[in-house]
């Protein structure tokens, strides 16, 4: 079954996740700060994502009470990947080229979901891939927020919609 999922700025900033034109969520960054802060809401679940330590190349992830749920960090310098520690569950966050910019979450070395660049019709565009399309929507939001500077400095999108059919 094939899955629509869109991303839509609202506004500078502001972030509409849809999953066959159903709204799982949204995701504000906060403007000026220097941890990054995101703000998301999933359903009624309200959940925060910052960056964290001296150089701010983790991030936190907390949920609405401010409860530590999770975290994005390098486990060494110069790494390829990232770990990714969510809710007992131990995930890499791996940044590769597939021939262009893609940033995926895998689990026992099998992408679980994965953001990358496609080219066609002259046009660059977003291109998700999903192992289980219906998985765990928190773990969109988290890539969202890696891959969201790629996606703006080379998808041009002039109705800042982001959109893609992922397989599942």
């Amino acid at each position: 079954m094939e899955h629509t999922k869109t991303w839509k700025t609202t506004t500078p900033g502001q972030y509409l996740f849809t999953v066959n034109q159903t709204e799982i969520g949204r995701m504000t960054i906060e403007p000026g700060t220097i941890k990054r802060k995101a703000i998301i809401v999933i359903g009624g679940e309200k959940y925060q994502l910052l960056q964290t330590g001296f150089w701010k190349t983790s991030v936190g992830i907390l949920d609405d009470k401010g409860n530590n749920i999770g975290k994005v960090y390098a486990e060494k310098w110069y790494a390829d990947a990232m770990r990714l520690d969510l809710y007992r569950e131990t995930y890499k966050l791996v940044f590769r080229n597939n021939p262009l910019a893609e940033f995926a979450i895998t689990q026992c070395d099998q992408d679980v979901l994965a953001y990358g660049l496609k080219t066609g019709s002259g046009n660059t565009s977003l291109k998700i891939t999903s192992a289980d399309p219906s998985a765990n929507y928190l773990l969109d939001f988290i890539l969202w927020y890696w891959f969201i500077p790629v996606a703006i400095e080379n998808i041009i999108s002039s109705d800042g919609i982001y959109e893609t059919h992922a397989n599942g």
